[in-house]
């Protein structure tokens, strides 16, 4: 019995330290199609305190069509708030949420953008690899990871 407790612990802490060793996959081609979650690098100032206030409070993702600015575009849709999830020992963020990509539209292409959310305002990343959603897919059957780089 100690034996099989000791051999549980160590799977948790395997796959506790597995989890934490993420970092965002590289892209083979740049495009995913059917993408099920986002990957980027959490805001410097993630952990960082003002005063005893968080100075990154959430973030947010939108889409926008491909080749849109990053900086300046406009999402199809509202931006979906994924909180403020703990990154990787790499400093990664990573959410798997069909929300984020429920308004792509199937056969268009699209560029995600993290925006980082704080007190003093809103700042976005650059864009991510295009991505799309491919006519003979549903958004929630796909595999793939949507890398925005920072």
């Amino acid at each position: 019995m100690r034996f099989r407790l000791l051999f549980v612990f160590a799977m948790l802490l395997g796959v506790a330290s597995f989890a934490s060793a993420q970092d965002c996959p590289a892209v083979p081609g740049g495009v995913v199609t059917n993408p099920t979650q986002i990957c980027f690098t959490a805001s410097p100032q993630h952990n960082t305190l003002d005063l005893d206030t968080p100075v990154v409070t959430s973030y947010k993702v939108a889409l926008c069509p491909e080749g849109a600015d990053a900086s300046s575009c406009t999402p199809i849709a509202a931006p979906v708030d994924i909180g403020k999830p703990t990154p990787t020992a790499q400093g990664k963020i990573f959410a798997q949420r069909n929300d984020i990509f429920a308004g792509a539209v199937v056969g268009s292409k699209y560029i995600a953008v993290a925006i980082v959310s704080g007190p003093a305002g809103s700042t976005r990343y650059s864009a991510s690899n295009p991505f799309g959603i491919p006519a003979n897919l549903i958004p929630q059957a796909g595999a793939g990871t949507v890398v925005v780089t920072h």
